[in-house]
């Protein structure tokens, strides 16, 4: 879940929910804002398997004012993204996703352009499923707070700490 609006002024800002591996054009994964010059702006879900897959949302200024569920999937197949429980786009594409290390970072994105990644808004119940799910598995659970979810799914419930109530995989806070 995402709340509050989070761009400033007209300039390339990625704010950044979740990104496997902080090296630009090394991420296994992302779910970010893309924002470019022109004021553009859009939840982006990005994959990369055999060829690296993106899916943007649109949304316009004061559209993330509220709390807003999104959820990015990959089966293989198609990546898809999710708002509010309703998929607003996909791309096909093939392969298992590629592991390329590095760390999981939660709320930012690369060191580079520093605070260009950093998330500014709120984040609650992050979590890592190891497989796909459809939009009526996503929308049975997206206003539940889980715990202790078995099958090696990974949950932050950010109840003013980083642990991860599902799988033990537990994080380290930093900055605000």
């Amino acid at each position: 879940y995402l709340g509050q609006e989070l761009l400033g002024p007209t300039r390339w800002r990625y704010p950044t929910i979740v990104r496997q591996n902080r090296n630009a054009g090394q991420e296994s994964f992302f779910l970010r804002v893309e924002a470019n010059n022109n004021n553009n702006k859009a939840i982006r879900w990005l994959v990369a398997a055999n060829t690296t897959l993106t899916v943007d949302w649109p949304f316009v200024a004061g559209q993330l004012s509220n709390w807003t569920h999104v959820a990015g999937t990959w089966d293989g197949q198609t990546a898809r993204l999710f708002v509010n429980g309703a998929q607003v786009g996909s791309r096909t594409g093939a392969g298992p996703l590629r592991d390329r290390g590095d760390v999981l970072r939660i709320g930012k994105g690369s060191d580079v352009g520093t605070p260009m990644e950093v998330w500014n808004g709120s984040i609650d119940e992050l979590r890592l499923w190891p497989f796909a799910r459809t939009a009526a598995e996503i929308s049975s659970t997206m206003n539940m707070a889980l715990q202790s979810v078995p099958g090696q799914v990974s949950t932050w419930n950010f109840d003013n700490t980083a642990l991860d109530s599902s799988s033990g995989r537990h994080g380290v806070l930093g900055g605000s």
